[in-house]
């Protein structure tokens, strides 16, 4: 998965499939849309290589019902 930061508070994941976005507002994350299914690693992965934490992920946002943008929604990581 490629990152890619567009604004300071706003990175771009790109998949070989699909996209989704982060947005860091205030004390939070939101995640826009979640990658195909089995996405969800690659996702927490990159932000904690933005130097972030996985944890201060409270949103997810979902743009519309296609496989390449809801594919991760239900995946959970061990706690």
């Amino acid at each position: 998965m490629e990152t890619l930061t567009l604004l300071p508070n706003l990175h771009l994941f790109r998949f070989a499939v699909g996209r989704a976005y982060l947005w860091a507002d205030g004390e939070a994350l939101t995640l826009i849309d979640t990658g195909t299914p089995g996405s969800a690693e690659a996702v927490l992965d990159g932000i904690e290589r933005l130097g972030d934490d996985p944890a201060r992920l409270e949103r997810i946002v979902l743009t519309h019902f296609h496989g390449d943008h809801t594919g991760s929604a239900a995946d959970r990581r061990p706690v």
